[in-house]
């Protein structure tokens, strides 16, 4: 009998959680009563976490004009929601990096770097589109690949071969995934989200980023965002084994969803591909 996503969720010690500061954070910042001394006073146990939010902080990514020297000021100054992204991020990397599974390595390595640029990049197109959470879309470009760790993790043979396949054929990773597995990365992702009780658009973007114009109408334009992102990462070989020129891409639905033509995609690509420079030193950092 085949699996499942669910059956992946639902086997115990499966499904990957978060680490317990993350989860803590997570839940301080859904809670309108939270102080920044209530985030401080959750983030600052863990040392390594405290060390990384620091470090990130006074990177390019925030142009900040003033050293951040303490998590207090780091809190008051990036706010909340920006916090959180870090932690997850900070987070996220341990996930990704797999140390338990066999032949870990290069395959984690190209999942992560991929993971954090597609973050990066969703990050920044979020603010070209007003009224756009741009810390849900660095989640989201974040975790959109949640799936395939887990998949590496739980599956490592297979998969390899999978991915081994995908590099060799040039086909995508996702329709192999269907192929041999019955389902994809995006949906195993989908349900991994939902039993980490992350909210309904974050959960959304992950399942349908392969074809946002399947996602429901209030979530269309973030998920399309973090689909593009992932299309930006595939032009700069981020995480890949051999870049794909972005005008060579199949981009589906994504440039009516989010209403750009040709001439912009091409100035944007620009843009990222200069930013994307500037932040090789934070993808390197975590």
């Amino acid at each position: 009998m085949p699996i499942t996503p669910e059956d992946i969720v639902k086997k115990t010690g499966d499904l990957p959680t978060l680490p317990h500061v993350a989860t803590k954070v997570m839940t301080l910042v859904s809670d309108p009563g939270t102080s920044a001394k209530d985030l401080q006073d959750a983030i600052i146990t863990d040392q390594g976490m405290t060390a990384q939010i620091l470090k990130i902080s006074n990177s390019a990514m925030f142009g900040l004009k003033r050293e951040v020297r303490t998590l207090t000021h780091a809190i008051m100054i990036l706010g909340f929601n920006t916090i959180r992204s870090i932690v997850l991020a900070a987070a996220g990397k341990k996930m990704y990096a797999n140390k338990g599974a066999a032949n870990t390595g290069f395959k984690e390595k190209l999942i992560w770097e991929n993971s954090i640029g597609s973050a990066l990049v969703a990050r920044g197109l979020a603010e070209q589109f007003k009224g756009m959470d741009k810390e849900e879309a660095f989640i989201g470009g974040l975790m959109h690949n949640l799936g395939k760790t887990v998949l590496n993790a739980k599956l490592p043979q297979k998969y390899s071969e999978i991915m081994v396949a995908a590099y060799n054929e040039g086909q995508p990773i996702h329709l192999l995934e269907r192929q041999h597995l019955g389902f994809d990365h995006a949906e195993l992702g989908y349900c991994i989200v939902k039993q980490w009780n992350l909210s309904e658009s974050l959960a959304e973007s992950i399942r349908h980023y392969l074809a946002p114009e399947n996602a429901p109408a209030e979530y269309r334009v973030q998920t399309a965002i973090i689909s593009l992102a992932t299309h930006y990462c595939l032009d700069l070989g981020l995480g890949v084994a051999t870049a794909v020129p972005l005008e060579e891409q199949e981009l589906g639905e994504v440039p009516k969803i989010l209403k750009l033509d040709e001439a912009r995609l091409m100035r944007w690509k620009e843009i990222i591909t200069e930013k994307m420079e500037q932040d090789k030193a934070i993808i390197n950092s975590f």
